[in-house]
């Protein structure tokens, strides 16, 4: 399954990109707002297993698919929120 385009099959290329992403949205999502940032969630998606590009990658997919906006603070730091639309995803998901 993938959050992003088409069902993506275990084993398949994208497999594990789309994996990381489903698990960024739902820290994002079930997180207080703004608690992640880019470095911190890529840290934590490394530290689960998955590799820098990959969380990365996974990330920027989200970004690109509207699921996450980013808010750019005073201090340079990139602050993720969920988005509606990542909201209804993430909860759809959650449901079936």
């Amino acid at each position: 399954m993938s959050l992003i385009g088409k069902p993506i099959q275990i084993g398949r290329k994208g497999h594990r990109r789309a994996e990381a992403a489903t698990r960024a949205l739902c820290w994002i999502v079930t997180d207080p707002p703004g608690e992640w940032t880019h470095g911190p969630l890529i840290e934590e998606l490394k530290g689960v297993g998955f590799g820098h590009v990959t969380a990365s990658s996974a990330i920027r997919e989200l970004k690109d698919a509207g699921l996450v906006r980013v808010e750019i603070t005073k201090r340079r730091s990139h602050r993720l929120f969920a988005t509606v639309e990542g909201r209804a995803c993430y909860f759809g998901l959650a449901i079936s």
